[in-house]
């Protein structure tokens, strides 16, 4: 029912949502993108190594009862996901813009060819995926805190602080595979097999980076 209330909401509040949104942190924002490497950082320090989700990259936007979904191509994403609407509208939180991913799980592993298969035009359609096979949105990134204050120049351990706080204050569980791993490359290294394969699985960043960035991670 919720699914549904949303995609009529959203259906009909789409001509005015983007004028409604008023955050610190631009639309047009485009999220932080991965570039491939073969090799573990060669810089020391403490780094954050994330799963590789394989899902639908998105910042979720959120002003009072306002919310957006924006994939990095720019275009919106709301539509198609009702229920993530929904819950994101639900939060005790009035406003935030977090970067993160969307992704649907099917027999106990996320699926693309769902994500995929909710890029319908029908109505109809979505709904009932969205019943059948809701969607989740998996936050690793806070852009926006829940005071409206821009984050994009605060270095990585500070914005990752703002958002477990966000999480904390919203009363929503934190999975324990979205806990990062903090150690340095090197130490990661003996952990790893020697096979570079290993690496698809992870996503890295360094905690003490100055800003957000667009163009990598």
């Amino acid at each position: 029912m919720k699914a549904r209330t949303a995609v009529a909401d959203q259906k009909r509040e789409s001509p005015r949502i983007r004028r409604s949104i008023t955050l610190s942190v631009p639309l047009d924002t485009p999220p932080m993108e991965a570039r491939s490497a073969d090799q573990l950082p060669a810089t020391e320090g403490q780094w954050q190594y994330e799963p590789k989700w394989d899902g639908f990259r998105c910042l979720a936007f959120k002003s009072g009862n306002v919310v957006e979904l924006q994939a990095k191509s720019g275009k919106p994403l709301g539509r198609y996901f009702p229920e993530v609407i929904a819950f994101l509208r639900e939060l005790k939180i009035t406003q935030f813009v977090l970067d993160g991913e969307l992704v649907i799980e099917s027999e106990g592993r996320f699926s693309f060819d769902a994500l995929q298969m909710r890029l319908h035009p029908a109505e109809s359609r979505i709904r009932k995926l969205a019943d059948e096979m809701p969607a989740r949105f998996i936050a690793f990134d806070l852009l926006a805190d829940i005071n409206g204050k821009a984050l994009l120049d605060e270095p990585l351990r500070s914005r990752r602080k703002a958002l477990e706080l966000l999480i904390t204050k919203a009363g929503v569980p934190l999975m324990p595979a979205v806990f990062p791993i903090l150690v340095s490359a090197s130490t990661l290294a003996l952990c790893l097999p020697e096979s570079s394969a290993a690496l698809n699985f992870f996503m890295s960043r360094p905690c003490s980076c100055a800003t957000f960035s667009s163009d990598g991670r």
